[in-house]
């Protein structure tokens, strides 16, 4: 058994699916656990992941570079990006516009036709959201 200092041990026990540390180690490199985190949110058991990566890196030349927290492909080459704010920025509508024209530039092949672009749906989870 690992050694813990007592607040380690505390603050560890208050990490939750909502805290980036914690999700990345959850999520990292498994498409079968963030396949159900889809299934779930969106309804539908149809979805099928085969990959998933954590804190994803997209280079922005001109501007702002992001860090996705989840990115996973489906066969059919679809793409979802779930992101995780803890607080609620108030701004969540262009930040995902920002996320998702990021991904498209970076999904769609140089000299490619745009109709060649994948599907891509993007998810805002926040602590504050209410159902």
């Amino acid at each position: 058994m690992v050694n813990l200092r007592e607040d380690t041990r505390e603050s560890i026990a208050k990490l939750t699916l909502m805290d980036d540390i914690f999700m990345n180690k959850v999520f990292e490199n498994d498409t079968e656990r963030t396949a159900l985190l889809l299934r779930i949110i969106l309804n539908n058991d149809k979805i099928k992941v085969i990959k998933a990566v954590t804190q994803q890196k997209l280079k922005n030349l001109s501007g702002h570079d992001l860090h996705l927290d989840i990115l996973a492909q489906e066969e059919n080459g679809r793409l979802f990006n779930v992101e995780v704010q803890n607080r609620s920025s108030g701004a969540a509508a262009r930040r995902a516009r920002y996320h998702l024209s990021l991904l498209d530039a970076h999904s769609l092949c140089r000299r490619a036709n745009y109709t060649k672009s994948c599907r891509i749906i993007t998810l805002s989870l926040s602590r504050s959201m209410t159902c």
